[in-house]
Order: C-alpha cells, then sequence, then structure tokens
C-alpha cells in the first residue's frame, strides 16, 4: 500500500501559549462565557489554530480569542471544525474566519525565517 504524503496549505507554528474565550457564536447567538473557557494554543498557521480545553468546543461555533503572537497581541474570529476527546482533554482545530492582517504577515515572516 502506498502512503500518502500529507500536505498543508499553511505551515503550523507550535506555541504552547494559554488564552481564554469569553465570547463566542453558536448558529448566530453571541453567548458570554462565565467563567470564560481556558484553552492551551498548541499551534497557529495561517489558516487556523490547533487549541486544547477541557471541555468540548461546539463544532461550527465561532470563538472571539485574543492571541498572542510574538510581542503583540490580536483579536481573532475562528469556527471550531472539529472537537475530539483525548484522554482527560479536548483537542480542537479552528479555522480563522477573521484575522488582523498583522497577525498574518507576523506569522509568514516567522515561517520564512525558520
Amino acid at each position: 500500500m502506498k502512503k500518502i504524503k500529507e500536505s498543508r496549505k499553511f505551515e503550523r507554528i507550535n506555541q504552547g501559549i494559554q488564552t481564554q474565550c469569553n465570547t463566542y457564536y453558536v448558529e448566530d447567538k453571541l453567548i458570554e462565557a462565565n467563567p470564560p473557557i481556558d484553552l492551551l494554543m498548541m499551534n497557529i498557521s495561517e489558516g487556523g489554530i490547533g487549541l486544547v480545553s477541557h471541555e468540548k468546543l461546539p463544532v461550527d461555533s465561532v470563538l472571539i480569542l485574543n492571541v498572542d503572537f510574538g510581542l503583540e497581541t490580536y483579536k481573532i474570529m475562528a469556527k471550531v471544525v472539529w472537537s475530539k476527546k483525548n484522554e482527560n482533554e479536548f483537542k480542537s482545530g479552528l479555522e480563522f474566519v477573521s484575522i488582523p492582517y498583522a497577525l498574518k504577515e507576523a506569522l509568514s515572516l516567522y515561517k520564512n525565517l525558520n
């Protein structure tokens, strides 16, 4: 059987940075998370972000997050594409809905430097 090489549109950058989600949308309804949802940003790319949480993130919900990258903090919106249980935590993949141009540029620059 022939191995299929996985190719990604955007290269991932590993982070391991704590963040929180205070608000998110489910079916166009804005929800205030009280208390905020604690998240660990495992990786980020120009297309999305990988997160770890203690609760399952609703698929198709859109999270509003502050993302620390480099010396800056950026506000992004990302849609939950998948969320799977892994032992006692949940891993989720999110696709950017809105990403500041400055963050996209910083990710591209970082990728080109390494």
